[in-house]
């Protein structure tokens, strides 16, 4: 770049969409009658997001801000981020973000949310990036945050949250790095001393390639986090371990298996000592470049540290998916998990053994490009049902998003 010289990008998305969420599920009538219950949550919105770069001699300035109104709110969010070297090896990010949302209650007819709580979010940030080699860098962050409600209670409480760390990353060798990073976090409650807490968070990940098509990942992390209440207050560990092998362009496997183990100051029949492991198998075959699929089995087990308990359960499942990616025109992607929980209590009164299905969509289609800018179609979709030993306890939850934005 030119010394002095000023580059600029702003980009602008104008927009309509909507959000539709369903949940269907047994209630309690008269102690011993049950009945069919229906909730649904729907909000339309529309929405106008300005995105600004700016960059000159050794700064950056983004700006990003998002104005939305809907049938419940309307709703702003700003993020501010500027971006300095400071040396040839130093680097300086100084950014902050607020959010504001208010509940206008215009339209009654759709108040048909559970949350219209008004609130205002800001926060503040900082990071130093050192990078006295191409192989080796080290990271500060700070960042503080401030959530305020209109009408706070003890379940929506205003806070104040701190987090502070440290990273650093080493590049071993061709495609190999050792990551480790150190966390420190405080939140203070406002009128809610038992939601005040303290947390001690610890990373160590190796990735590389040891051979020829093959790829692992190993990581570790240990947490410390305490509340005022004893009962509340945990350590947890969490191995993790990754292992994948290209066997030509078209075929892959991985096996991944996670542990994570807590264990509580004071347990109790809430608060107890646990472990949750995870294992699966995903094989990804690619028929062509635009075209991905993806099967393998799942397990997961949850037991108690101190001897069985109604919460434990083993679950097998079979995950499926489907990705068609058309870059600067058309994604979809469908992702399906089918599987059976058994509790090792069979006769619990926690829950009931049950089958689920869990199906996931995403759609990100671009329906006209002009020397304007671009006409683009996104939409999800989440479809989660369970089926119960027990009908009483059958659970169905659907969540449906669709928005139109044009982009310029």
């Amino acid at each position: 770049m030119i010394p002095g010289c000023l580059l600029a990008e702003f980009s602008s998305e104008i927009g309509l969409g909507g959000d539709y969420t369903n949940q269907r599920y047994s209630a309690l009538v008269l102690d011993t009658l049950t009945r069919d219950t229906t909730a649904r949550e729907t909000e339309g919105r529309s929405f106008w997001s300005v995105n600004l770069n700016q960059e000159w001699d050794r700064t950056r300035l983004d700006a990003a801000n998002n104005l939305s109104l809907s049938t419940l709110s309307v709703r702003d969010l700003l993020d501010l981020e500027l971006e300095q070297d400071l040396a040839a090896s130093l680097r300086l990010k100084v950014g902050g973000e607020g959010e504001l949302r208010w509940y206008h209650r215009a339209l009654p007819v759709a108040e048909d949310s559970g949350f219209q709580r008004n609130y205002l979010n800001n926060a503040g940030r900082v990071e130093l990036e050192w990078q006295p080699s191409d192989r080796f860098e080290v990271r500060l962050k700070e960042r503080l945050e401030n959530q305020h409600y209109t009408a706070p209670d003890s379940l929506y409480y205003d806070y104040l949250l701190n987090r502070a760390g440290i990273a650093a990353g080493l590049e071993l060798g061709t495609l190999s790095s050792l990551d480790a990073g150190y966390d420190w976090s405080a939140r203070r409650a406002s009128g809610v001393d038992s939601q005040d807490y303290q947390d001690h968070s610890l990373r160590l990940e190796y990735s590389g390639f040891p051979g020829a098509g093959w790829q692992v990942r190993l990581a570790a992390d240990a947490s410390r986090r305490s509340y005022g209440d004893p009962k509340r207050s945990f350590r947890e560990g969490c191995p993790g371990v990754s292992l994948g092998h290209d066997f030509n362009s078209a075929v892959s496997a991985t096996v991944e298996d996670e542990l994570r183990l807590t264990w509580y100051d004071a347990p109790d029949l809430v608060y107890r000592n646990q472990a949750l492991n995870t294992l699966g198998l995903n094989v990804e075959l690619r028929p062509t470049s635009e075209i991905t699929l993806r099967l393998g089995p799942a397990w997961e087990s949850e037991r108690g540290l101190q001897g069985t308990a109604p919460e434990d359960y083993r679950e097998t499942a079979l995950k499926a998916g489907f990705e068609f990616m058309k870059p600067g025109r058309l994604w979809i992607s469908l992702d399906d998990r089918l599987g059976i929980r058994r509790y090792l209590q069979g006769d619990s009164s926690y829950q009931t053994n049950y089958g689920f299905n869990e199906l996931d969509a995403t759609l990100n289609w671009t329906l006209l490009t002009t020397r304007v800018g671009s006409l683009v179609l996104d939409g999800t979709a989440s479809i989660a049902p369970e089926w119960h030993a027990d009908q009483t306890d059958d659970l169905a939850v659907s969540t449906y998003t669709l928005q139109l934005k044009f982009a310029f």
